[in-house]
């Protein structure tokens, strides 16, 4: 191993890090982010349904195929990849792992997926909290109703 390291053994912030740690911490911090963003509500049932994942962009990509990989392993029907940007190369990969793909600009010079927005800046957890909850207010009023589609926005 290079600079005397173990395997197994990262340096992170110049301090020894154990393999296992580190993935106990990413884990940790999955189950915190499901927690909070989740709240009471239990996963949805997705088998057998069409998903349409929605990003502000895909530069390497990671993220998506992370979140297709879990999708598979719920047995969806079919996934759309929905991006308004991403490098053409990404693209092209996302079409041979998906059913299909709807993105609208895919410059060949690619540098930051921040270049194609006046505003790229991170929502925060409160901001996906509120949402989602809005979202939640909405499905659940149209459950109660017995409407098969909604009128209007989500519920502020």
């Amino acid at each position: 191993m290079k600079n005397g390291q173990q395997p197994g053994v990262y340096k992170i912030d110049g301090k020894q890090t154990e393999k296992i740690d580190l993935l106990t911490q990413v884990q940790q911090e999955i189950e915190r982010f499901e927690e909070l963003y989740r709240s009471n509500r239990p996963p949805l049932k997705l088998k057998s349904t069409t998903v349409i994942l929605v990003d502000d962009g895909i530069a390497t990509g990671s993220s998506m195929r992370a979140a297709v990989s879990v999708l598979r392993k719920m047995e969806v029907r079919r996934i759309v990849v929905a991006v308004p940007a991403g490098p053409p190369a990404t693209i092209r990969r996302f079409r041979n792992e998906v059913e299909d793909v709807v993105c609208a600009h895919t410059p060949e010079s690619f540098y930051a997926m921040g270049a194609f927005y006046e505003d790229f800046s991170q929502v925060t957890d409160q901001e996906v909290v509120d949402l989602l909850r809005r979202a939640s207010l909405l499905i659940t009023a149209r459950i109660v109703k017995g409407r098969n589609k909604t009128k209007g926005s989500i519920p502020r």
